[in-house]
């Protein structure tokens, strides 16, 4: 018996639509079991917050003395430090002055202590100019004058370093409460 091509292809699919229903259940946790148990027992602990940074000056200005009105591109961040080297809190934070006060604030500090060459290592919430110039570097650092950062502490904070970065009018500060 010879069928019409359409009714053959009618039964071909149909046959091939049955086959392939698969019946709906939940197997649970059987279906896990049957792969391997690699890292059953890591702990992964992650920080949301690793890449986040403050941008409120005013709240800032609660634990640094800024003497000069910053631009807009003040950030900072607060942080944990780790127990096994004396915990405590460390404070960073990324300053914009316009030139005239870049140029008096370097004056100032310069009174008190003799600036140092100093660098510090770019963070991935720093300004985009900063990154920027920090890639160029090759070493992933900001090359800048270092001065003491005692006229801007603040308790809990109780030492720090105020880095100017070269050719840029940014501050970047780091304050230890240690």
């Amino acid at each position: 018996m010879i069928l019409p091509r359409w009714r053959a292809a009618a039964i071909i699919f149909s046959a091939i639509f049955l086959f392939s229903c698969v019946e709906d259940k939940d197997y649970g946790d059987q279906a896990n079991s049957l792969r391997p148990q690699e890292n059953q027992n890591a702990t992964v602990n992650v920080n949301s917050n690793a890449n986040v940074a403050e941008d409120n000056a005013l709240k800032l200005s609660e634990y640094v003395n800024i003497p000069y009105e910053t631009e807009q591109d003040t950030v900072w961040r607060e942080d944990q430090m780790d127990p096994a080297k004396g915990g405590g809190k460390k404070l960073t934070a990324v300053f914009r002055f316009s030139k005239e006060n870049s140029e008096n604030l370097r004056a100032e500090l310069a009174k008190k202590r003799a600036p140092f060459d100093a660098k510090v290592d770019a963070e991935s919430w720093f300004p985009a100019e900063l990154i920027a110039k920090s890639e160029t570097a090759g070493d992933a650092t900001l090359k800048g004058k270092g001065y003491s950062a005692e006229s801007l502490l603040k308790p809990p904070y109780k030492s720090g370093t105020l880095i100017h970065i070269e050719d840029t009018d940014y501050f970047v500060l780091t304050l230890l409460t240690n």
